[in-house]
C-alpha cells in the first residue's frame, strides 16, 4: 500500500514538455515535406523519361 507521504511531487517543467511536442511536429514536418520533394523529383523523372521515348519513337 502506498502512502500519500511516500510519494513526492514534482512539479512539471510545461515549457520543457511543449518545445519537445513542437520540436517532434517539426521534425515530423520537414520529414514529410523532404518526402514530397523526392516523390515530386522521381515524378518529373518518370515523365522526363517516358517523353524522351516517345520523342525517339516518332
Amino acid at each position: 500500500m502506498i502512502r500519500e507521504s511516500d510519494v513526492q511531487i514534482v512539479p512539471l517543467n510545461r515549457t520543457a514538455v511543449a518545445k519537445s511536442q513542437d520540436n517532434a511536429l517539426k521534425n515530423n514536418n520537414q520529414t514529410l515535406f523532404l518526402n514530397q520533394i523526392s516523390q515530386f523529383k522521381q515524378t518529373q523523372r518518370k515523365k522526363s523519361i517516358t517523353l524522351q521515348f516517345h520523342q525517339r519513337a516518332q
